[in-house]
């Protein structure tokens, strides 16, 4: 086992540890947002599923069904953003959120 076998199966945790922070929101938000948090969770946590098995391979390309599977998570990322966009209102709101230190928000309804 090599450097870059240790750094996908730590990748792999990493992407995982992602994928709880739309887990623990999914069981307390409400029915309007907990389809968003569903598809969050799941698709980071497989595309840190994908970076173990890209340990196994060594490469990210071979064979060709773990490449569609990480082009997938990939368009699912593209996906999480537009989506959040759209719960947000506009890409100018996301980057004025994102620009907000987190002790200023607002808090979240619950709906």
């Amino acid at each position: 086992m090599g450097i870059t076998c240790y750094g996908n199966i730590i990748e792999g945790f990493f992407w995982i540890a992602i994928s709880l922070f739309f887990f623990f929101p999914l069981i307390k938000r409400g029915e309007q947002h907990r389809l968003f948090c569903f598809y969050g969770w799941f698709t980071f946590f497989i595309f840190g599923l994908s970076d173990f098995y890209e340990a196994h391979t060594g490469a990210w390309w071979r064979p060709w069904w773990l490449l569609a599977w990480k082009v997938a998570c990939n368009l699912g990322f593209i996906g999480i953003l537009l989506w959040y966009t759209k719960i947000m209102g506009s890409f100018k709101n996301v980057l004025a959120k994102w620009n907000t230190p987190a002790f200023h928000r607002n808090k979240p309804d619950k709906t």
